[in-house]
């Protein structure tokens, strides 16, 4: 949830929904946006979880992710809110997934898709690895190029889940060279974990 909340900036009144999440989990975001007072709803395939978020008072439904984009009426939606789910899916339903939330996402609208950081190595030795239900790892700038082919205006990306104190390499006290090379290969092996692309319609 305390990972979720920096999310909360691109929807800061209600107006800005109502918001889909897609393949919600715990409902961890649902709640944020709840407390803060904007419109949403989410889908999970997992029908225990999805009953777990309706005991919460969250309106979640038991569904495909793809489907229930699908039948959500075109620019109804201030935005879509996607984590942890491309890495589950094939390139080709990621490519379909942009393309449909484009056409769902009324104009102004914003697309939040969070996953697994492939540009820091110490990822496939903890969140890549550690799931086996991984399948497509999608490089960051993978994801920004789909969505600007999508149609989508603004793409950034943000990255986060930044690796705990005490793993990454301390630069020498004196040499600039040797700290240059530490900064360089901390950025490489211990990044962040996380990457979001944000962008809009």
């Amino acid at each position: 949830r305390r990972q979720l909340e920096r999310y909360l900036a691109s929807f800061p009144t209600a107006a800005a929904g109502p918001v889909l999440d897609l393949g919600c989990g715990r409902g961890e975001f649902l709640e944020l946006l709840r407390d803060s007072g904007v419109e949403g709803w989410g889908v999970e395939v997992d029908a225990r979880r999805a009953a777990a978020c309706v005991a919460l008072g969250l309106d979640v439904r038991t569904k495909d992710a793809l489907q229930a984009l699908d039948e959500v009426a075109d620019e109804s939606l201030g935005g879509i809110v996607s984590f942890q789910v491309v890495e589950h899916l094939a390139l080709g339903k990621t490519v379909r997934l942009l393309a449909v939330a484009r056409r769902k996402l009324r104009p102004g609208g914003c697309l939040i898709v969070e996953t697994v950081n492939v540009q820091s190595l110490v990822t496939f030795t903890r969140a890549w690895t550690i799931d086996p239900s991984h399948r497509q790892p999608v490089h960051p700038l993978t994801l920004r190029f789909l969505a600007e082919q999508a149609g989508f205006t603004r793409c950034e990306l943000v990255y986060g889940s930044e690796v705990e104190e005490g793993t990454s390499l301390e630069p020498e006290e004196g040499g600039a060279a040797a700290e240059r090379n530490v900064a360089r290969l901390n950025a490489l092996v211990f990044g962040p974990q996380d990457y979001a692309l944000v962008a809009w319609a």
